[in-house]
């Protein structure tokens, strides 16, 4: 069982912007920029990556993480 709560789609979200010291895998990517052409995924997919945005300084991995998820987004989702 996963610690993270929430939809598989959250789950993939924390995961892609992980404070680890690796990104996200291609595969992982892929998948969530599929799953954007669905539009209640887009609006859960942003939303997560809006959150891991905000998240505050100590967490900079994750907002460069999400940023850097969101530019794959852009072009590819």
């Amino acid at each position: 069982m996963s610690k993270i709560a929430g939809t598989e789609m959250d789950r993939k979200i924390a995961e892609a912007t992980s404070n680890k010291p690796w990104g996200a895998s291609t595969t992982m990517l892929q998948e969530i920029a599929q799953a954007t052409f669905d539009f209640s995924q887009f609006q859960e997919i942003m939303a997560a990556v809006w959150r891991r945005i905000n998240e505050s300084g100590k967490n900079w991995r994750q907002v460069y993480k999400a940023l850097s998820l969101l530019d794959y987004l852009i072009r590819n989702g």
